[in-house]
């Protein structure tokens, strides 16, 4: 009998499209949970039933619009998106479903929640405490001391996430985030150090596959200097010893978190005090990560998360058989994309590297940014050689550059 998956929000990203493919490709009856009357006629091709609700947040509201003879019939809730995490786990409580359950999603999603649940379990993380006031924030900084960093409770990813060196940029910080302060930011202090992901599928409590990737530079300095071409790399020396002890550190939250069947994303630092734990998600990795996974282990990696939540298993494993690096081109200043250069050397090098690629068409205006990644211009190499693949995203970094009017 066909298993009935409900996928929440499923047309909030071209991405997600390959999720519900997978949903599909591995058997399921999958009924989607739009916002969206009109959706991609892709992503209608893979859905068997289709609601669309302007609020889908409410799990309530899911659960009212679905139909009796769904509901009964209905095996599993899934959702890629982070903001969504917590809304499909009350749809599971309320359904009385296995899966990520409310106090999970809850503990992946507070941060100063997951800190502190964490570091009393004996995993290294950062000094991390809330506050729901400006005069709260002055306290714990001058208790904590700065360098600090300042960001919302529920933040996805480095969103609205800001670095405090003086008082001006506490005065600047609290500006930004004086809408969410009343529901409390977290105060940490600054982590020095190198910043990584480790990012896994979890199936009936254990760990199947891993990826391990670094940022160069470290995403806060990505997210805000326009003069550095920003690098994600996933690595294929997975089994490399010196990643014994992240491999313990990532197994070891996902046990303490009691995460089942699920994908994670944990980010990481690695400094002159060792290796600190710096946050986790139930949910895949965002910037369209799992397509370089894909990549990297030469593997259908969307089908493979949709047998895990689907059957409780996977089929196939990642070869590792190829490193893999994004490098994002920044634009001078914020205005109109005039035209490229470089594009032509670096082609003629390495066209056949190139997995995939974006040029913001010119006359557009450029992305912020804040935005994160994927805006502007940016190309994705794969190569078997870590270390010379980074090579070649420094160089194309530096070869390719956007005039702005």
């Amino acid at each position: 009998m066909r298993k009935v998956v409900l996928f929440l929000g499923a047309d909030l990203f071209p991405i997600y499209q390959e999720f519900v493919r997978g949903l599909k490709e591995a058997g399921a009856f999958v009924v989607g949970v739009c916002i969206k009357d009109k959706i991609p006629w892709r992503l209608k091709y893979y859905l068997d039933f289709k609601i669309s609700l302007k609020n889908i947040t409410d799990h309530l509201e899911v659960v009212r619009n679905l139909p009796s003879r769904l509901l009964e019939r209905i095996d599993s809730v899934e959702t890629t998106d982070e903001n969504l995490v917590v809304p499909a786990a009350r749809i599971r409580e309320k359904l009385s479903l296995p899966g990520v359950s409310v106090e999970q999603a809850v503990l992946c999603r507070d941060k100063a929640k997951m800190k502190q649940f964490l570091a009393s379990k004996g995993i290294p993380c950062a000094v991390s405490k809330v506050a729901k006031s400006k005069e709260q924030v002055m306290e714990i900084i001058e208790k904590i001391g700065l360098p600090v960093v300042i960001k919302p409770r529920d933040a996805m990813g480095s969103l609205g996430t800001f670095r405090i060196h003086s008082s001006k940029d506490i005065d600047s910080a609290i500006k930004k985030l004086l809408a969410v302060i009343p529901k409390g930011v977290v105060v940490e202090e600054f982590v020095e150090g190198h910043e990584g992901f480790y990012d896994t599928l979890t199936v009936n409590n254990k760990v199947v596959f891993t990826f391990i990737g670094h940022y160069y530079p470290n995403v806060l300095t990505a997210l805000s200097d326009r003069n550095v071409s920003p690098k994600m790399v996933i690595t294929n020396r997975i089994n490399a010893n010196g990643y014994r002890e992240l491999h313990h550190l990532g197994k070891r939250v996902i046990e303490l978190l009691g995460l089942d069947t699920t994908a994670t994303h944990m980010e990481w630092f690695f400094g002159p005090r060792g290796l600190k734990f710096s946050e986790i998600g139930a949910r895949p990795a965002g910037e369209r990560m799992w397509d370089m996974y894909k990549v990297v282990g030469n593997f259908d990696i969307y089908r493979e998360w949709a047998n895990a939540v689907v059957w409780r298993k996977v089929v196939t494993f990642p070869s590792y058989r190829l490193a893999c690096g994004h490098v994002q081109i920044r634009p001078p200043k914020d205005g109109y994309i005039k035209l490229y250069k470089g594009v032509d050397s670096v082609l003629s090098k390495y066209r056949n590297l190139i997995t995939e690629s974006y040029f913001q068409p010119p006359g557009s205006r450029t992305t912020p940014l804040y935005k994160g990644y994927m805006g502007n211009c940016w190309l994705r190499i794969a190569y078997p050689n870590y270390d010379r693949l980074l090579n070649i995203l420094e160089e194309i970094g530096k070869v390719i550059k956007i005039e702005v009017i």
